[in-house]
């Protein structure tokens, strides 16, 4: 106790004092104040256990150990239990098991090594590995540590800390489970998605495969900053001018703005492709989620049905044009022009027979050069004589596809010079007889469809028998001038008066009649049944042929006659597509169906049966209207030429497809006769199944009779 009251700790040593006999005659001592000392061991003691205590309720383990393959520990905090599943003291020393021991065999070399370097550097270590538990659980683990080396830079032993990580690597598993799921959704999306940055320079941070795809590019082409527009957009202008559109748009923040319908992408040596994109901003980032989808399918079907009314309207100004006009050049010049907008050609030529010369004469022309159109103005075409002369002389269509001025039918000076390409010959035909021949050609290499020269071959029918009643025409008008002239000369002759009346009546009736026949043939092309009607009327022959007596020659003999008419007659008819609805569809298809059964077998005699799973089939008026389109011409083609006595007409659906098939047990279809492009038929069953986006196969077995099978989606 010192003066003061206050405590204090001393601390003594005393040691005895001898006298030269050596007994004890005194103690001395030395006592030294340790209060400071003692002091600042109390708080040390109470520091480590503030220590001891925060470390053991860390949630990991903390620990010292030596630097062994053991990693013998020298201390272990009681967080050791909660990962390990052992207590401190069966890890100290090793004494139940070492930590190694712990560590999953796969990562023990690894993780010495690495510790090794990172101490022979001085360098702290971290990394994750896996352990077993006491209890036998996998557990992720992260450990961070380090060396403790003393003043002369020995390594005294490593200290560091240990956590529990499974539940964040599950986590994270978890995480990359679904980002791969994500993935796989947007990557198998029929849409094109990417997210990418809003300032000009686009840069992409992720894209499906579609994008790229749709955009006809490369992921490679799109990984620089800004390679996005020059990948894309070949021609410079216009890719300035789409950059600068979409830049202002997306600048704008408005939703409607940042959609672009039809973009053209277009590549040298390809065709043109169709994109429709949208932008959406990702809200709080600098991000833009990107969608594209192709529509080139959807624009080409634009296209294709525009250039079907395109067509549609031709051939309508044409048959107006020819049917309500007689003048010979309006009717050449009105046919070549609208026979080179069919195709889509150039140019071309229309030229007529001399009858008396035996040539071709030059009669309309379009871009022509003016050496072509000199040389084939003063210079007649023989027949037999290049392409024209050729198809005059043979009444076929001849198609020259490429390189047209080099071929062997480029005989004249001017046309081998002209450059031509593409070159084809349609005869004009009338009454069996050539009077003409309508050529086009293209001088760069452009082809038109096929689907456009069948036209232009029909169209030239029509042409041909415009030329015939403008020819006949202009004799009316020479005879009436003639007329005139007798009338003027003869006025005392009634009697040749009277005759050439008569003759003016004859033509006049003459040219009625042409006019009657030309209106009756388009009105054949309007109605689809008439052929038919011309079937039914040709049974109906063939039984009053067998009810007439023997005897009667001049009546079997005038029968054969008709029957030799009405053959020519339905040999010319043909179906055009139409979207007439017949009112017994009105009725459903299955019922419509069903009743042109009847009225087959009825008219015909030829048993016909309707086999159907299906009360009705709930389909568009384009699907019924074609397809009972399509079974009126297969039940009239058995009637022409199958000489059946039993048809079966099979009506289903299955996996969102209608199936339709009808047998007959007649004389069976040759293979000749499926591959014949000149069957009408044939091609408007085909063409009228492609209208539907359906497949139609035909197989005839001589003497089994034929099958005709239909398949076509149902929308």
């Amino acid at each position: 106790m010192r003066p003061d009251g206050a405590e204090c700790w001393i601390h003594d040593r005393a040691f005895p004092v001898k006298d030269p006999a050596g007994q004890v005659y005194r103690i001395a001592g030395i006592a030294e104040d340790i209060t400071e000392r003692k002091l600042a061991e109390e708080s040390l003691r109470e520091s480590e256990r503030k220590i001891s205590n925060l470390v053991g309720n860390l949630p990991g383990m903390a620990y010292r150990c030596k630097n062994d393959k053991d990693w013998t520990m020298l201390y272990v905090s009681d967080g050791c239990y909660e990962i390990t599943g052992y207590s401190p003291d069966d890890l100290i020393g090793n004494k139940e098991i070492a930590f190694n021991e712990l560590i999953l065999e796969q990562y023990q070399t690894y993780l010495w090594e690495k510790w090794q370097k990172r101490l022979s550097e001085k360098l702290p270590f971290e990394d994750e590995y896996k352990i077993c538990t006491a209890n036998g659980e996998i557990k992720w683990v992260w450990e961070r540590g380090g060396g403790i080396f003393n003043e002369n830079g020995e390594l005294l032993f490593l200290e560091g800390y240990i956590e529990d990580i499974t539940d964040r690597k599950r986590a994270e598993d978890a995480l990359r489970g679904k980002e791969a799921f994500i993935r796989a959704v947007l990557d198998n999306l029929p849409i094109g998605i990417a997210v990418n940055s809003v300032d000009p320079n686009v840069t992409f941070s992720y894209m499906n495969d579609n994008f790229p795809m749709f955009y006809r590019t490369t992921r490679e082409k799109l990984a620089e900053s800004d390679a996005f527009w020059e990948a894309v957009y070949e021609d410079p202008g216009f890719r300035e001018e789409i950059k600068k559109r979409v830049l202002e748009d997306c600048a704008s923040g408005d939703p409607e703005r940042m959609s672009w319908v039809d973009v053209p992408i277009t590549r040298q040596g390809e065709k043109t492709h169709f994109i429709s994109a949208r932008n959406t901003p990702v809200p709080d980032q600098p991000l833009m989620i990107s969608v594209v989808w192709d529509v080139t399918e959807r624009k080409r079907a634009e296209e294709e049905i525009h250039q079907r009314n395109k067509e549609m309207e031709i051939l309508d100004s044409f048959i107006k044009t020819t049917t309500t006009k007689l003048e010979l050049q309006n009717i050449l010049d009105t046919a070549l022009e609208g026979a080179i907008t069919l195709t889509g050609l150039e140019g071309g030529i229309l030229c007529l027979v001399d009858d008396t010369k035996k040539v071709l004469d030059l009669s309309a022309a379009q871009n022509t050069s003016k050496e072509m159109f000199d040389e084939l103005s003063v210079s007649s075409i023989k027949i037999g004589d290049c392409l024209c002369g050729k198809a005059a002389e043979t009444g076929e269509p001849l198609i020259l596809w490429d390189n047209a001025s080099g071929s062997e039918y480029a005989t004249h000076e001017s046309v081998r010079n002209e450059g031509i390409r593409f070159h084809a010959a349609f005869p004009l035909i009338a009454s069996g007889k050539a009077l003409g021949v309508l050529c086009v050609f293209a001088r760069n290499d452009f082809k038109p469809t096929e689907r456009s020269l069948a036209m232009l071959k029909e169209l030239c029918k029509t042409v041909a028998l415009a030329i015939e009643n403008a020819k006949l025409y202009k004799e009316v008008q020479k005879h009436v001038m003639d007329l005139r002239r007798e009338i003027v000369a003869r006025k005392q002759a009634a009697f040749e008066i009277q005759k050439m009346n008569k003759q003016m009546r004859q033509l006049a009736a003459r040219l009625q009649s042409v006019r009657e026949e030309e209106s009756t043939r388009i009105a054949r092309e309007i109605h689809d049944d008439l052929g038919q009607a011309l079937t039914g009327l040709k049974m109906d022959l063939k039984w009053l042929e067998k009810q007439s007596p023997a005897a009667q020659k001049t009546i079997k003999e005038k029968i054969q006659s008709m029957f030799q008419l009405i053959d020519n007659t339905i040999q010319s008819v043909r179906k055009i597509s139409t979207e007439l609805r017949p009112g017994v569809l009105e009725l459903g298809l299955v019922s419509a169906i069903e009743w042109q059964v009847k009225e087959f077998q009825k008219r015909t005699g030829i048993k016909c049966s309707f086999i159907t799973d299906k009360k009705e089939i709930q389909l568009t008026e384009d699907q019924s209207s074609n397809l009972f389109r399509m079974i009126q011409e297969i039940l009239t083609n058995i009637i022409r030429h199958a000489n059946a006595s039993e048809v079966t007409v099979n009506l289903s659906c299955k996996k969102k497809s209608l199936l339709l098939e009808v047998h007959d047990n007649g004389r069976g279809i040759t293979p000749e006769e499926i591959e014949n492009v000149n069957s009408l038929g044939l091609l408007g069953l085909r063409e009228r199944t492609y209208i539907l986006g359906g497949t139609i196969e035909l197989e005839g077995k001589p003497g089994q009779g034929t099958v005709v099978k239909v398949k076509v989606p149902m929308k």
